[in-house]
């Protein structure tokens, strides 16, 4: 099973992985339910310190931790269970060129039932976001400030995969895709997938934490190993952790993926 997670706006990155703050800041909590509906809530508050472990080196692999209590979902990245994950820093763009700023990291820790994502993007010009309400899901998100996860059920065949987007205003797109197909990709498939954002306009920063259920892996419960993944954020500048080569921004190349 393959998952590739990213984001993508004025910093985008691409991460693999085997499963083994001020005042005017706001946080929002979405849940997708469909393709077409998702609950959301917002409210304002100041975000406490995140946690500060060393970030990771660049291996082509990376381990994400298990752990027993999964991580309340607030958008704030403070819950106990994200200090146990090493931060993945992504300091390259898509053809591999070095990037420093804006930074990105990225933790991802697992239960049994679900992976968790946290991302820990900073920016350096207005975030971009649909002019469209984040409770219905948004065809063209990759065109904005998101964060992307793909989701690779099985190795054997790349070209099928599973996408989900995330921007940092709440909205959320679910893709199936197949790249040997046309079109390549099912909008109407839904990962189930629960979120939260928090951004900070002043310290021009924002997070996101999401679950993504063992269900769209096609699983009920989630084992060592399972999962490998690479992941894109944007900001424009089209970070990756597993750099794709292309020529032109493309991430949707899953034999780059870790």
């Amino acid at each position: 099973m393959v998952v590739a997670v990213g984001c993508s706006g004025s910093a985008s990155t691409s991460t693999s992985t085997s499963t083994s703050p001020s005042p005017s800041t706001s946080t929002s909590t979405s849940t997708s339910t469909s393709p077409s509906t998702s609950t959301s809530t917002s409210t304002s508050t100041s975000p406490a310190p995140s946690p500060s472990p060393s970030p990771s080196p660049s291996p082509s692999s990376l381990s994400a931790p298990h752990v027993l209590s999964p991580p309340t979902l607030d958008g704030l990245l403070t819950d106990p269970a994200w200090s146990s994950a090493p931060p993945i820093a992504i300091t390259t763009d898509y053809a591999g060129a070095a990037v420093l700023s804006p930074t990105t990291e990225v933790r991802i820790v697992w239960t049994d039932d679900a992976l968790f994502l946290a991302f820990d993007c900073s920016f350096d010009s207005p975030l971009t976001a649909p002019d469209a309400p984040p409770d219905v899901e948004y065809a063209h998100l990759y065109g904005y400030d998101v964060v992307e996860a793909f989701l690779d059920l099985d190795p054997s065949t790349p070209s099928s995969y599973r996408e989900i987007e995330l921007g940092p205003r709440g909205h959320t797109l679910d893709v199936a895709v197949d790249l040997s197909a046309r079109p390549h990709g099912d909008v109407a498939w839904s990962s189930g997938a629960t979120h939260a954002e928090h951004v900070d306009d002043d310290a021009q920063r924002f997070t996101i934490e999401a679950r993504i259920p063992a269900t769209a892996f096609d699983r009920t419960t989630l084992a060592p190993g399972d999962i490998r993944f690479g992941h894109s954020p944007s900001p424009r500048r089209f970070l990756a952790r597993f750099p794709t080569m292309t020529p032109r921004p493309n991430f949707h190349v899953p034999e780059r993926f870790g």
